[in-house]
C-alpha cells in the first residue's frame, strides 16, 4: 500500500514526522471459530503488510492489558498510527496558511473561496458532496458512523501497538 509512505511523505513535509508511528499492529479474535476465517484470509491477502505469529512475551502483554480473552491472534509489520490527531491537526493547519492557504467557516459556499487558487482542499466529511455539487462536481461520499473514547491517565502499555478486534470490528489504540 501507499498510505505509510504517503504518511511519511506528508509529515516530513510540515515538520511533524515524530507524530508517524510505524509500529505496526495486532488483529485479534475473541473466537476461535472466526479466527480461522480471518486468519486465512489475512494469510491470503494482507496488502504491503507481513503477518506473523506474535511470540510469548506479546501474548502475555496483550493478555495482561485486556479484559476479554484473546482466542487467537496476527501481528502485522508495515502498518502505521498517528500518535497525535490533535498535534496532526495543529501542525496541518499551521502548515496550510504557511503556504498561503485559507480556511472558509464550516458549510460556506465555494463561491466564498472565490479568486483564483491553484487547489482547493475541501474538507468537510459528507457535507463535501453538498458543496461542491453546484460547481459539477459529483462526490461519491455516504455518511458512516465512527465513534471513539479517549482515556487519560489509563494504564495501557506502551508497547503494544494498535489491536484490530476482528469479531467487533472495532481498533484500540494509544493515542
Amino acid at each position: 500500500s501507499m498510505a505509510v509512505p504517503a504518511w511519511r511523505r506528508r509529515l516530513q513535509a510540515i515538520g511533524a514526522s515524530h507524530l508517524l508511528v510505524e509500529s505496526g499492529h495486532y488483529s485479534v479474535w475473541e473466537s476461535g471459530e472466526r479466527s480461522a476465517k480471518g486468519r486465512a484470509a489475512w494469510q491470503r491477502n494482507s496488502g504491503s503488510c507481513t503477518v506473523a505469529e506474535l511470540d510469548a512475551a506479546e501474548w502475555k502483554t496483550l493478555q495482561n492489558a485486556l479484559r476479554v480473552r484473546v482466542a487467537d491472534a496476527l501481528k502485522f509489520s508495515g502498518s502505521a498510527s498517528i500518535v497525535d490527531l490533535t498535534e496532526l491537526y495543529i501542525a496541518t493547519r499551521a502548515a496550510f496558511t504557511k503556504r498561503g492557504g485559507r480556511f472558509v467557516g464550516p458549510f460556506a459556499s465555494i463561491a466564498a473561496a472565490s479568486g483564483v487558487a491553484e487547489s482547493i482542499v475541501v474538507a468537510a466529511g459528507v457535507g463535501s458532496a453538498k458543496l461542491l455539487a453546484p460547481l459539477g462536481h459529483r462526490v461519491p461520499m455516504i455518511a458512516e458512523r465512527g465513534y471513539h473514547l479517549e482515556q487519560q491517565d489509563a494504564s495501557w502499555p506502551a508497547a503494544l501497538p494498535p489491536i484490530m478486534f476482528e469479531d467487533r470490528s472495532i481498533a484500540v489504540t494509544r493515542f
